[in-house]
Order: structure tokens, then sequence, then C-alpha cells
């Protein structure tokens, strides 16, 4: 049975023009821990191949702990957080015309400059990029099943098997919490699992959440227990919502009753309350069929509320 075993991330000290993300944390932050663990491959026999090393890089932290330096090693990403984030040879977008998320307008602009030989998958032709190329989605479903692909790690793991990958890197992949944890987890893990029978090593950084290795049926508590706790999250929210409204009420009445007190704060000081400071009665001057109108327009403020 295959064992992990832990070694520490080597790469050739290459001048690559690009800056790389160590050389970014060089002014003062702290760069990722770059111990890595390789889960090795089964019957590497029948992986009869010449070798092909491919880096799938996602946008977690860890995603620095990748061998950039290492030009071996072609680095694969997604989405405009991988764009300018590192040096890269494919970006999937696996987007069309019709489904590009609110705000990537600038970001498609910017994939216009991108030329070949990079390569930026999309799901329809995007012919204003030079370095577009569709996915084949059909093949691919047809081959692996649809309901792996959920996310554009998951598709970027069957291009890599597609090609012939030898070795193989996982980085900033976690796939730890909410629909990623659902849905996201099981699609990129099928593909690991599928690279291991086909003898691939595979690297990630140590503590990866792509190690999990949820329990089996029967004792597949874990599942249960996220949805649990999501349940209690969600109702929680909704309790809080209620509640604010209910604090927005109670401000309004508040506000309506602090004006009544200083309207009738108003009319104690107009007219003479037993005790008051005669100092501070109104003048005689002012005519008193006007201050009656006064009066009788603040009563009648009052009754309408």
């Amino acid at each position: 049975m295959p064992r992990k075993k832990k070694a520490e991330a080597t790469s050739t000290a290459v001048d690559t023009g690009v800056i790389l993300p160590t050389e970014r944390l060089a002014a003062g932050g702290k760069p990722p821990s770059t111990e890595i663990e390789t889960i090795e491959g089964f019957r590497k026999d029948l992986l009869n191949l010449p070798k092909k090393k491919i880096c799938i890089l996602g946008t977690c932290p860890s995603r620095m702990a990748a061998p950039f330096g290492d030009l071996s090693w072609e680095m694969w990403t997604i989405g405009p957080g991988g764009k300018n984030a590192n040096r890269w040879e494919r970006l999937f977008e696996i987007h069309g015309n019709e489904s590009w998320p609110d705000g990537f307008r600038e970001y498609m602009e910017e994939l216009t400059l991108v030329k070949p030989p990079k390569i930026i998958y999309t799901e329809s032709p995007m012919p204003m990029w030079p370095a577009n190329v569709v996915i084949p989605r059909d093949m691919l479903f047809a081959k692996y099943g649809k309901m792996w692909f959920s996310s554009s790690i998951a598709y970027a793991l069957a291009m890599a098997l597609e090609e012939g990958v030898t070795h193989l890197g996982c980085y900033g992949i976690d796939l730890e919490s909410g629909e990623e944890y659902r849905s996201q987890f099981l699609g990129a893990k099928y593909f690991i699992h599928l690279a291991r029978l086909a003898g691939i090593d595979i690297t990630m950084p140590k503590g990866c959440g792509l190690m999990r290795d949820t329990n089996p049926y029967p004792d597949a508590w874990e599942n249960h227990l996220a949805m649990t706790i999501q349940a209690k999250l969600e109702y929680l929210q909704w309790l809080v919502g209620e509640k604010r409204g209910q604090h927005g009420e109670l401000s309004a009445q508040i506000n309506n009753i602090d004006g009544e007190i200083g309207a009738f704060n108003f009319m104690k000081e107009m007219y003479v309350v037993g005790g008051e400071d005669s100092a501070r009665r109104v003048s005689t001057e002012i005519p008193k069929p006007e201050t009656q109108a006064m009066l009788e327009q603040i009563i009648g403020m009052l009754r309408s509320r």
C-alpha cells in the first residue's frame, strides 16, 4: 500500500523575469511553509509516459509554496485570483458569453492582451482573446461523468490527466467550507483518486484540505454534522434579521415619544405650571391669542399621531 511521504519543496533557481510570491514577501511578510507532502500513485509500472509535471493553483495562500522557480513545472491557474498572482501557462475561466459574473469587465479586457503559447480555457469561444481555447466539455463529460465537474479545479485536473501528467501538484486548494465542501471538494477528490490509480504522484502543501479523507458509511458522521451546523447557522441568521427589524420599529417609536416629550416641555415653558420659577415665564409682551393659537396647533399635531 503506498504511503504518504514528506519532503521539502525543492526548485531550480531560474531568473524567469517574473516576480515570484516569495519575492513579494521579502519586504517584511512571512512566506508560507515550503514543506510538502507527496501521496504516491498506485501501479507505477503502468505509468509509461514521458515526464510531465503540472501544478494546479487555487487562490488560497498556500499557492505561494508552489515551485514557481522550477521551470520543469507547468503552472495552471484559475480566474482573476490567479491571473496576476504568479507565472502561469494556462488559465481556466470556465464561463461563456452568457455566464460571466458581474464585475468581470476589466478582467475580461485584460485577457485580450494575453498571447499564445499561453492558453485561456473557456466553455464557449471568446474570439477577442488570442489565447482562447474552448475546453472539450462533451468529451470530458462522456469519459469521466458530468457530476464530478463541480469547479474550475475539477476541469483543470481532468485536463491534466488527458495530457499525460506524471507528476501533479495542487497548491492553494483547500475546499473546506460551504459550497466548496459539499460539491467542489468531492469533484476534486475524485480526479485526485483517478490520478493515483494511474500511478501519478501528487504533491500538496502540508495540511492541505484536499488530504482529508472522510469516514465511510456507517461512520460518516462528518457530513451530517456539517449540515446540522449549517442549518443552525441559517436559522440564527434569519432570527437576527427579525430582531434587527423589530429594533428598527422600536427605535422609531422611541423617537416619536421623545418628540412628544419635547413638545410638552415646550408647553410647560410657555405656561405657568405649579412651582415653576417665575423668571422662566413667557414674556407678557407676546400677545395671548398668538400663544393660544400656537398651543392649539401643537395639541392638534399630537392628536393626529
